[in-house]
Parts: structure tokens; C-alpha cells; sequence
């Protein structure tokens, strides 16, 4: 998701800001200028209206990064993702305010700029079309109405079956009553009575069917219900997946006798989610290990050495010139934190960097 994608870079610190800026273009991304304070963030953004705000949070003048993501967000609309190297409580209440995209922790490499940045775009690419859907839907229900006083069935079953979404109909029990063709897709099932007639607790997992189950009896009950839900479905073809559902009541007189609902498929962006929080759970261990404990330097350039090759303790030491038993020490230290691993060669322990390690210097 790179084509024609700009990305407009808020960081006061030059280094910094200059490996932001390569790193992007490496990807095919497009970086139109860099600032260094909120105040010119707004200015930029209203000239060039990019697709995507990387925010240091810590910014030179009156305005700081969380301050310029909140009127970006309420004015513009673009998804802003913070850096920062802070992670002090009242900060990051702060920031969580201002509906951030993301959060990238300094240090960091390209892999979490490219991750990050990929979700951001996609959630927000997600976000946008499901605001259009909404409106769609809500659209073609008013012409719905419109047109069941005054045009025949097989006009609205058209409306129903084109749609992109999977819509359905089911009673307050759980059994399906009617479905469209998008949501016999995202079922995997070849045709609609495969599904109607069928109950919910057929196709999700125990969990998620209490959900849906505790869904229906607030509707029933009259107690607000958030929207949407996510549930984890099994298809016919045994497959796990996730969907989001967006659900109205359908009245008789004052009684609730139906659940109208829209599901689409957001497996793929879940996945993408899992995969960032399991990256940067590895970079905050990294960072602890080299950042913030004693030796930590020390460990560092144990870990530059190993990028390139692996050496056994005897060589390291030679190498940094430092105590056998001290390199030891440390060794012991990533073996145990899984930053490290040893393979035995010529009856001695030779140690390289683990594969889940994403390491660069």
C-alpha cells in the first residue's frame, strides 16, 4: 500500500528525521517535506493534505504532537501515527485521546516504520469504507422503504442480494431468516440453505456465541448494545475467521422480532495487528536488555559482532577485549532472555542472534 501514498514527518530531531525520511522512500513512499513543531504540521497538512502523519510526541514549540494530532483528526481526517520514546502514564492517557493510528517506540528500526504504517493506512482505508457502507446502507433502507409502498419484491431482493456486504435477518432465538449472497460467501457455503434455517451456535466458537448470545438478550432488555461486535466464526469448510457485526432490532408493534444485521470479514487486519504487537514486544525486550540495565553497552556490541557471524566466548572476548568470565556473564544474560542462541562446533559453543530477532545496527 505504497502508490502514491505521502507521508508528512513531524520530528525536531535531525538525525532522527533524516532516517525516517530515507527509510520511507526505501518503501516507495512519498515524504514531501519534514517539520520540526505542530504548528507547521497544521500549515503543511493544509497545503498538501497528505495520507498519513508520523508525530513525534515531543516537539519543539508551543504546541506538542498530541496537540497537533487532536486538530488534525478533528479537521482533517488523516491518520496519525505518534513516535515516541516517552512512556509516562499522564503522556500516553493523552495520547490516547486523540484516537492515534499508532504507536512506534524509539528506538526503532524499518520494520516497525513499515508495519506501522501499513496498518495505519489499512485501518483507516477500513474505517473510510465502512463510514460509506453505513451510508450506503442507510441510503438504500430509506429507498427501501420508498419503494416497498410502491414497487414489487423482486425490486428490493435485488437491492439485498447486490449488495457487497453480508446481510441477514435472524429471529430472536438465533436461527436465520434470510441471508444474501456475500454472506453465503464469507460462510463459504454454495447457497442460502445451507444457512437459513440454521442457528448461530452452528458456525461461532463457544466464546463468541456467549457474546452474540448476551447481544441478543440486551436488545430484548432494552440495555444499549456496543457496536460493532467481533466474533470468531467457523465456516463450512472449517475455517477460523473473524467478523464484524453491525446489528438493528426489527420491531412488531413495541416487540422485538428480528435482528438485522451487516458482517464483513476482517481476519486480515487482525493478523496485521497480532503481528505488530508481538514486533514490538521484541524491540521493548531489545531496548530493556541494551538501553536499560547495567552491562548494557556491553551487550551491544556483543550483539554488533554476532550480526555479522557467530563467534564462541573466547573469541568475543579477544575481540572486545575484555574478560572471558565477564563476556560469559553476558551471554548468559541473552541466552536466557531468547535473544541469542549456541550451536556446539569443535567441542565449544559458538553463539549467533535468534531468527525472531529483528536486530540492525
Amino acid at each position: 500500500m505504497t502508490a502514491n501514498n505521502q507521508i508528512l514527518v513531524v520530528e525536531d530531531e535531525i538525525i532522527v528525521a533524516d532516517y525516517i525520511r530515507k527509510s520511507l522512500q526505501n518503501m516507495g513512499y512519498s515524504v514531501p517535506s519534514i517539520v520540526s513543531s505542530g504548528e507547521n504540521a497544521i500549515k503543511e497538512i493544509e497545503k498538501n493534505n497528505p495520507d498519513l502523519v508520523l508525530m513525534d510526541i515531543v516537539l519543539e514549540g508551543k504546541m506538542d504532537g498530541i496537540e497537533a494530532a487532536e486538530i488534525i483528526r478533528s479537521r482533517f481526517n488523516i491518520p496519525v501515527v505518534y513516535l515516541t520514546a516517552n512512556s509516562e502514564e499522564n503522556i500516553l492517557e493523552r495520547a490516547k485521546i486523540t484516537e492515534p493510528f499508532g504507536y512506534i517506540i524509539k528506538p526503532f528500526n524499518e520494520r516497525d516504520l513499515r508495519t506501522n504504517i501499513e496498518i495505519a493506512l489499512y485501518k483507516h482505508k477500513m474505517e473510510r469504507e465502512l463510514k460509506d457502507r453505513e451510508l450506503r446502507l442507510y441510503e438504500a433502507e430509506k429507498l427501501l422503504l420508498k419503494r416497498q409502498r410502491d414497487e414489487s419484491e423482486e425490486n428490493y431482493r435485488e437491492l439485498f442480494e447486490n449488495a457487497n456486504d453480508g446481510i441477514y435477518v435472524h429471529d430472536t432465538d438465533g436461527f436465520f431468516l434470510t441471508v444474501n449472497n456475500a454472506l453465503c460467501k464469507i460462510f463459504e457455503c454454495a447457497t442460502k440453505d445451507e444457512l437459513i434455517g440454521t442457528n448461530i451456535s452452528c458456525w461461532l466458537t463457544p466464546e463468541s456465541l456467549g457474546i452474540a448470545k448476551d447481544i441478543i438478550n440486551k436488545y430484548i432488555s432494552g440495555e444499549p448494545v456496543k457496536q460493532p461486535a467481533v466474533l470468531e466464526l467457523i465456516t463450512k469448510n472449517k475455517k477460523h475467521i473473524f467478523i464484524e457485526f453491525r446489528n438493528r432490532v426489527i420491531k412488531d408493534n413495541d416487540r422485538i422480532s428480528a435482528i438485522h444485521g451487516v458482517a464483513r470479514d476482517i481476519t486480515e487486519n487482525r493478523l496485521l495487528k497480532q503481528e505488530l504487537k508481538k514486533s514490538n514486544k521484541q524491540q521493548k525486550l531489545l531496548c530493556h536488555l541494551i538501553q536499560g540495565t547495567r552491562g548494557g553497552k556491553t551487550r551491544a556490541l556483543i550483539l554488533k559482532h554476532l550480526s555479522d557471524k557467530s563467534y564462541n566466548a573466547h573469541q568475543l572476548a579477544t575481540l572486545l577485549k575484555m574478560d572471558y568470565k565477564t563476556i560469559r556473564h553476558h551471554i548468559k544474560i541473552l541466552i536466557k532472555n531468547g535473544i541469542i542462541g549456541k550451536v556446539n562446533e569443535r567441542s565449544s559453543d559458538s553463539y549467533f542472534i535468534s531468527n525472531n530477532i529483528d536486530f540492525e545496527f
